[in-house]
């Protein structure tokens, strides 16, 4: 058995604290010894990780910017206007199959008699024909309801958050998706994809650009509804998106 020693008492092995070349020193002697080169390893509870801070954040969700909020307006008056032009084009071709099939002009002033004098009669110009009405229909629908669905969603985004309704967050390393042209079209973090779909940045490509440089962990705050599911083509990886951004959080 071991003996400190200062106090010449027995040392248990979880007592002993130290040594000066000479003898060994308990856990009650070490400590009052000057100039003693035993020390304890740090506590490395108390060491904090730097906190995160916010650097960007979605303005169609919160936040304000006045070119948002008219680039809003001007997106109901499209959607306005070619639902309005996607509803008279269908009563038109609706009415005109009426009168091809069943000799009934519902409605004189359209004028649908004169219609099936400029349908094409050969099977070739009849496809042309169906393929035009619905490359039309789905651009005036592109234009017209899908621009007021929209709008819709990002205004329920945003009063979603102005309520103060809980969000849900994904922390992790941020893997950027490039625009093929310039700058960036989404971002994933873990099994999340966010894109820029129902995103306007407070920052531009640059800074987005700078923050993938500097590496780091990011955390993603979203509205936590409509999500699905997706394999990303550049990351080969099963994630999920359709979830509207709020804002992000960044650390070293």
């Amino acid at each position: 058995m071991m003996r400190c020693a200062s106090c010449d008492m027995e040392i248990k092995p979880e007592d002993l604290c130290g040594s000066d070349g000479l003898g060994v020193f308990c856990s009650r002697c070490v400590a009052a010894r000057p100039g003693s080169s035993t020390q304890r390893p740090p506590d490395l509870s108390t060491q904090r990780q730097p906190e995160f801070r916010e650097v960007f954040h979605n303005l169609y969700v919160t936040g304000f910017s006045p070119l948002v909020l008219l680039g809003a307006i001007f997106q109901v008056m499209i959607g306005l206007a070619f639902s309005a032009a996607l509803l008279f084009y269908l009563v038109l071709v609706a009415l005109g199959l009426v009168y091809s099939i069943f000799g009934l002009d519902l409605y004189p002033p359209l004028d649908v008699k004169s219609m099936p004098n400029d349908l094409p009669t050969s099977i070739w110009g009849i496809i042309e024909g169906i393929i035009a009405t619905i490359v039309g229909g789905a651009f005036f629908a592109y234009l017209g309801p899908h621009n007021l669905i929209r709008v819709k969603r990002r205004l329920l985004a945003r009063l979603y958050v102005m309520a103060g309704r809980p969000l849900a967050s994904v922390e992790g390393k941020p893997i950027f998706d490039p625009s093929s042209e310039s700058g960036y079209i989404g971002i994933e973090i873990r099994e999340f994809y966010f894109d820029w779909t129902d995103c306007t940045l407070n920052v531009k490509d640059g800074d987005l650009e700078k923050l993938e440089r500097a590496g780091g962990v990011m955390r993603i705050w979203y509205l936590p509804r409509e999500m699905r599911s997706w394999v990303n083509p550049r990351t080969g990886r099963l994630v999920k998106y359709n979830c509207i951004l709020v804002r992000a959080e960044w650390r070293p």
